[in-house]
């Protein structure tokens, strides 16, 4: 027999439990550390919500043209394609930005969005 210290089940590791200090609206990109999250619905201030860890999103994107499984990162401050410039999106960019997961498929130059497979635990 061992003494180590157990360690417990405590969730399912696809949704974190997460309190925010402001409010958060559904489909927000959080970042946590070097952890990219998204919320899963609206999340008032100071309450208890989820954010996904795992799973393919639908997300804004800048102009970058992405091939499948290439590199996704997070710029916080970047201009969607379409959204509201410096709002924050997803690029190919890596430098200064949050590596966030893969490209599901191809996206062009005009695209809006690309289909992330989010990787939350990506350092």
């Amino acid at each position: 027999m061992s003494n180590q210290t157990p360690s417990y089940y405590r969730q399912e590791g696809d949704w974190i439990d997460y309190t925010p200090n402001a409010n958060v609206s559904a489909g927000d990109t959080i970042k946590i550390g070097n952890a990219i999250l998204i919320a899963k619905e609206d999340i008032p201030a100071n309450t208890l919500g989820q954010l996904g860890r795992v799973g393919v999103f639908r997300v804004p994107k800048d102009a970058s043209t992405f091939s499948a499984f290439d590199a996704v990162y997070w710029n916080a401050t970047g201009n969607p394609t379409g959204g509201t410039a410096g709002s924050g999106c997803y690029t190919s960019t890596s430098a200064g930005n949050t590596l966030a997961g893969r490209a599901a498929a191809a996206q062009l130059t005009g695209d809006a969005t690309v289909d992330l497979i989010l990787n939350g635990a990506t350092p």
